[in-house]
């Protein structure tokens, strides 16, 4: 796999291995105006080129990491530094994926994609042609000019996708991205994100409830707690690269991973009949 050179790391601590840490969380509470506590305190690194998933119960503050490393919120306690700088306001060079598509019904395809180039001061041909390109890359040809309300589910996921590589982030956060997709549909974008992983080199760092998909995204899975999150457990994934959606399950390490997540997790119903 390729890895992204950064200029600006060098301020960056390195992790165990010696890759750059390119988000950092240390000591991360928040603490919400209504009185809920959705973080506890969290200490974690994410590494530059890895790909990182995070599971955990509803609530558990999965989904409020991404927002700080994003810079959208500013924890209560703790700080968040990206590539050895504290987060303070919008951070520009991560890319958000959500679980909406979020692309604007009256813009096509690739007027959607050419949105945040826009907001960059990109010339237009310069926007234009990163937007051919990353279309080309997710295999939305001969869609450029149709409108989201005309497109399949699937093809929605790759035109967000293509917004979001059309800047070139240096590192991608992933909100349940595939949540509202089939079985089938989510394991083939489940492939198209491995692929722009390898391609890009970007980090990646990917929330889920889905245990299988954590596994067979992830290079490493974070086990966070029953809010007021905290990381319960950090394991390796020891399944061989390149990887796809039905190799991964193929593996004799998948179902053994499996189990320990399983167990590792808070379950709702285990606190309801306790």
């Amino acid at each position: 796999m390729s890895t992204t050179t950064v200029s600006q790391n060098s301020k960056a601590p390195a992790g165990p291995d010696g890759r750059p840490v390119h988000i950092s969380f240390r000591d991360v509470g928040i603490v919400f105006p209504t009185g809920t506590r959705a973080l506890g305190g969290v200490t974690l690194d994410v590494y530059e080129g890895e790909f990182l998933a995070v599971v955990g119960p509803s609530g558990c503050g999965k989904s409020t990491l991404l927002n700080l490393a994003a810079g959208l919120m500013a924890p209560t306690v703790g700080q968040v530094e990206y590539l050895g700088a504290p987060v303070r306001g919008p951070n520009r060079r991560v890319g958000y994926v959500t679980q909406k598509d979020q692309l604007l019904p009256w813009r096509t395809v690739e007027k959607n994609i050419m949105l945040p180039l826009e907001f960059r001061g990109t010339s237009r041909a310069e926007a234009k042609q990163r937007a051919a390109a990353v279309i080309e890359q997710v295999g939305l040809q001969g869609f450029e000019k149709s409108y989201p309300g005309q497109l399949s589910g699937g093809m929605l996921k790759r035109a967000s996708l293509a917004r979001t590589m059309a800047y070139s982030p240096q590192t991608y956060l992933m909100d349940e991205p595939f949540a509202s997709l089939d079985a089938q549909l989510r394991m083939v974008m489940q492939d198209e994100i491995l692929r722009i992983w390898r391609e890009t080199g970007s980090t990646f760092v990917f929330v889920t409830h889905d245990l299988a998909e954590a596994i067979t995204l992830a290079d490493r899975i974070v086990v966070i707690t029953s809010r007021p999150g905290v990381v319960k457990m950090v394991t390796d994934v020891h399944l061989g690269r390149p990887r796809s959606a039905i190799t991964a399950h193929e593996s004799p390490e998948f179902s053994g991973l499996l189990s320990r997540l399983w167990q590792a997790l808070d379950h709702p119903a285990d606190e309801v009949t306790a």
